[in-house]
């Protein structure tokens, strides 16, 4: 999926992305969360 990033970024942070690659895509893989289940539910 493409999204363009000057829709997204503050432009203070598409700025800083610019300084390390221009005209290119990238990959910004997702956050991993990890969620604890609790071990019983009590109703």
């Amino acid at each position: 999926m493409y999204t363009n990033a000057e829709e997204i970024l503050p432009e203070e942070l598409l700025r800083q992305v610019q300084e390390y690659i221009q005209g290119q895509e990238i990959y910004i893989p997702k956050l991993q969360f990890q969620v604890e289940l609790p071990s019983k539910i009590v109703l």
